[in-house]
């Protein structure tokens, strides 16, 4: 009876329509990003990977209104993976408070962010599993956050005995794959600069949740004798360069 009852919940889910996360961030996604979509974003310490991805929560949780007030907001559920414990609330609240938003939308907003803490890899394993009935569950869930997909590496490689750094992420994409296949999120991971082989990871045009689709690779640069930084935003068809600013109220995009 508990298995009819959780396949017709999993069927729900899979034919309920998700809230569209176009407009997260027109500068890096211009047309998305899109439905099993998996992005990866790369850099080294201090170029704001986890910055981003809280302005990806922000943007994702906030409401399009509330009561009379235009939020611009995508009102999303955002489910995030805290693997190498970056995770900080207070900075989240802050970006929110930058954004002149009062207290209570921030206390509803909030109501749409799942943060699972992970402290080893096979707790990061059972959190795949378990997100299979959580999106059976919440068919407002859009967005899969995962900082960072390296964090176990090492604690892996006595198990597994993977030593190659992209067979591993493309090993746990698969594990992650297994449980989310049937439904329409995105997937947005991170991993640091040092964690990758010179060949780097061919981006797919196939959007199935099974490779990386984008890749977002954040840097330091000298521009005009300036350090400035760069996201380097690579897809199976093209990639762009983009410059940016981090300051206090989040990351600023260049002209």
């Amino acid at each position: 009876m508990n298995i009819n009852q959780e396949t017709c919940l999993q069927l729900l889910g899979r034919l309920q329509k998700r809230p569209s996360l176009t407009g997260l961030d027109p500068n890096l996604f211009p047309n998305g990003p899109k439905p099993k979509e998996i992005i990866e974003l790369t850099g080294e310490a201090g170029t704001g990977k986890t910055l981003l991805l809280l302005e990806f929560i922000k943007k994702s949780i906030l409401p399009i209104r509330y009561n009379e007030f235009q939020i611009d907001g995508l009102e999303a559920d955002v489910v995030y993976l805290n693997c190498d414990q970056h995770f900080n609330m207070f900075k989240l609240v802050s970006l929110m408070e930058e954004s002149d938003v009062i207290d209570a939308i921030i206390n509803v907003s909030l109501k749409r962010l799942t943060v699972f803490n992970i402290f080893d890899s096979e707790t990061m394993i059972n959190t795949f599993h378990l997100l299979n009935r959580l999106l059976s569950m919440n068919s407002n869930i859009s967005l899969i956050l995962i900082d960072s997909i390296s964090a176990y590496y090492w604690q892996d490689t006595m198990v597994r005995g993977i030593r190659k750094m992209d067979l591993y992420v493309l090993t746990i994409l698969k594990l992650l794959h297994k449980s989310i296949k049937d439904f329409p999120v995105t997937v947005i991971f991170t991993r640091p600069q040092y964690f990758q082989t010179k060949s780097g990871v061919e981006c797919s045009p196939i959007y199935d949740l099974s490779k990386i689709n984008t890749s977002i690779h954040l840097q330091q640069r000298f521009r005009e004798d300036t350090k400035c930084n760069i996201a380097e935003v690579r897809t199976a068809s093209k990639l762009v360069v983009l410059y940016y600013e981090i300051v206090q109220n989040g990351v600023v995009w260049l002209k």
